[in-house]
């Protein structure tokens, strides 16, 4: 399979006039060419038998403790107008799940629950059919936002969402910026990354060079426009309501200090060898939540916090789901509950390696 996407890739680099293609190209290739892209292929991406882990998959609570988030938002911000929940990058519908299982718990009834699950993947939407066939409450499944009826007030999460937007991969050297672009070469993996100078007219030198000038010499950084779209797009479509971003990342500065966090995953292992067997496995980096926040003010968002899971976890109310006597059993329900929840919050695990960014827009 994979050879059919390098062969297309080599074809497409070697009928440019530079024989190279754009990093985001790339990534947008590997990762959502319709028949042979990562997220496209008829194979298991998540989970024990996928190539990474989600909150989803730890336990049946991270939907649930999301939902109870979104019922205190709409109790304490007294939102009794007509609303929609949109989860963007839905995926197998874990977290959906356990998110309208919650609201039902909460004392929703499933006809007042307005549920839609964006998803480009063929695959993925076969299993959330499959999934959401006999459930009480009325999944839509649509492919872009456009495609949802705008109520007064939303409410959109997404979870490993955004760490997948193609990105511009930028580098200073010798006092000046140069960008990575993907050419041929002739052995395996017959695809190389090329660095060169980073032109006038690009997007990333229009948009970003207050950014770039933050870099160091010989630093690497990616930079995702395609968030920048993403946010508009959202904040022109909602009315008003709340945008929940979970994903691993860091603010500007911490990112500065890393560096370099493009990287590959297969079968649960970090690969860093970007560029064989593309459409055969994940790529990923750590997304900047600084950048998420500044473009949403643009857009028209007009407020935002930015939390460690492990602190949104807490506020929301995650400890209420601990057992009140702790179970003997190690391998019993308790048990488990007990070890999801550490593995959510605590900071050796996700609690701090994932961040959840809450932006709001009101018309009031």
């Amino acid at each position: 399979m994979s050879d059919t996407l390098l062969a297309g890739l080599i074809q497409e680099i070697e009928s440019t006039r530079r024989r190279a293609i754009s990093f985001p190209r790339f990534m947008e290739q590997a990762l959502y060419h319709p028949v042979w892209g990562y997220y496209a292929k008829e194979q298991t991406k998540l989970g024990k038998k996928g190539d990474f882990f989600t909150n989803a998959h730890v336990g049946d609570l991270f939907g649930k403790v999301l939902s109870r988030f979104f019922a205190d938002w709409l109790k304490r911000n007294q939102i009794r107008s007509r609303w929609t929940i949109v989860e963007w990058g839905a995926g197998d519908g874990r977290i959906a799940g356990q998110f309208a299982q919650g609201l039902m718990e909460q004392g929703f009834s499933p006809e007042e629950i307005s549920f839609y699950l964006i998803e480009t993947s063929p695959y993925h939407c076969r299993l959330l059919e499959e999934r959401f066939s006999s459930s009480p409450v009325g999944f839509q499944i649509v492919s872009r936002l456009s495609d949802i009826p705008a109520r007064p007030f939303s409410f959109i999460y997404s979870n490993e969402l955004v760490d997948a937007f193609p990105v511009h991969r930028i580098k200073k050297e010798q006092g000046g910026w140069t960008e990575a672009f993907v050419t041929t070469m002739h052995r395996k993996p017959y695809l190389k990354e090329e660095w060169l100078p980073l032109s006038e007219d690009s997007p990333v030198r229009q948009q970003m060079e207050s950014w770039l000038r933050k870099l160091k010499e010989g630093q690497e950084t990616e930079i995702c426009l395609a968030a920048r779209d993403w946010l508009r797009e959202i904040a022109g479509w909602m009315e008003q309501g709340v945008l929940v971003t979970i994903d691993y990342g860091g603010t500007g500065e911490q990112l500065l200090q890393k560096g370099k966090t493009i990287r590959a995953y297969q079968a649960h292992r970090i690969c860093h060898d970007l560029y064989s067997d593309p459409g055969e496995k994940d790529l990923t980096y750590d997304v900047n939540f600084s950048h998420l926040i500044e473009w949403g003010r643009e857009a028209g968002f007009t407020g935002e916090q930015l939390w460690s899971q492990s602190r949104f976890l807490i506020q929301a109310g995650v400890f209420d789901w601990l057992p009140e006597v702790p179970g003997r059993d190690p391998f019993g329900k308790d048990a488990k509950r007990v070890r999801a929840i550490k593995q959510l919050i605590h900071p050796e695990t996700m609690g701090e390696a994932f961040q959840v960014l809450i932006q709001t827009k009101s018309t009031g």
